[in-house]
């Protein structure tokens, strides 16, 4: 059955280089840290340009999720991300520089442990009253933007901004969204 995560009495806990901190919405193994992680959806706060932490076989997906955006440059080669920019994946074992455009910025990544798990990001507009279908093993939906109630799991249920939805193997779900409403819809699959 869906499960509300809200955003409400999350921990904030310091990145793995100590340069910001993150919290995290979602975790498989809960109390892992940073090196024995199997998979984490966390939300970090950047508020000065720097380098990321290094993850040795860790893929990551990162997007924007408040703030004007920045440069990511892994191993070099930049690109440039906003809050209407396609998810970015990149292994999260190769040295990445951030630099801010214009500001602080809050980030959801998506982190995987390479040898046991794969995900897939995707920033999923919604305008109004829509189904939502899980076919992953694991299925996050985290709310970027706007406000959104859950009839389907609870008739007074109202999701806002990095709320987020953990949906079961082949579950649906109805979801009723304000205008300009924006989700983060992640899904998680073991490797091989």
């Amino acid at each position: 059955m869906a499960g509300i995560l809200r955003a409400a009495g999350r921990r904030r806990i310091p990145w793995k280089n100590g340069g910001g901190e993150a919290e995290d919405v979602a975790a498989h193994l809960p109390d892992a840290d940073w090196i024995t992680m199997e998979w984490r959806v966390s939300r970090a706060w950047i508020t000065a340009s720097g380098p990321f932490s290094v993850f040795p076989g860790i893929d990551r997906t990162f997007l924007v999720a408040e703030g004007d955006g920045v440069e990511l440059s892994p191993a070099g080669a930049p690109v440039q991300l906003d809050q209407v920019a396609a998810p970015f994946s990149f292994p999260g074992d190769v040295a990445t520089d951030c630099r801010l455009l214009a500001g602080p910025v809050v980030a959801l990544n998506v982190m995987t442990r390479r040898e046991r798990w794969r995900h897939r990001v995707t920033r999923r507009p919604v305008t109004g009253p829509e189904r939502l279908a899980a076919t992953a093993p694991v299925t996050l939906a985290v709310l970027l933007r706007g406000r959104a109630a859950l009839p389907g799991v609870d008739a007074d249920a109202v999701i806002e901004p990095a709320d987020a939805i953990r949906l079961s193997p082949g579950e649906t779900i109805a979801l009723d969204a304000v205008p300009s409403t924006v989700l983060a819809w992640i899904e998680l699959s073991e490797a091989g």
